[in-house]
């Protein structure tokens, strides 16, 4: 980390259904809710942080009948373990979550209109 610079606090909070989902400017942080868990690369805030410019696949469903969820991809992930599920309580949560990551991803150069990098 850059000694001249600052972590601004974080943007959102997805609180899922099974974990958490906590997402800054510039990355995201998974959290297993249940056993405060490291799902994946441990991080000294008690939970799994990724680069948001790293992710290699973005998949958003809303919650309707069933449960919607945001699925995410960067190389060397597994599925099992980048997956937040949510109810509709958490549409309005999940959906400005989905528009904030599509910005950075624009914001890099990143390409991501054609499936299946970002399905919808």
């Amino acid at each position: 980390m850059n000694p001249n610079s600052f972590e601004i606090g974080p943007l959102q909070e997805l609180h899922g259904l099974n974990n958490m989902l906590t997402v800054y400017e510039d990355k995201i942080v998974l959290s297993n809710s249940e056993t405060e868990n490291d799902c994946f690369h441990k991080t000294s805030g008690g939970g799994a942080a990724v680069q948001i410019s790293n992710i290699t696949s973005l998949q958003y469903q809303k919650a309707g009948l069933t449960k919607g969820f945001i699925q995410f991809n960067w190389p060397d992930s597994q599925e099992s373990e980048n997956t937040i599920e949510f109810d509709q309580s958490q549409n309005e949560i999940a959906e400005k979550v989905y528009s904030h990551m599509i910005r950075v991803f624009r914001k890099k150069g990143k390409r991501y209109a054609d499936p299946p990098f970002i399905t919808r």
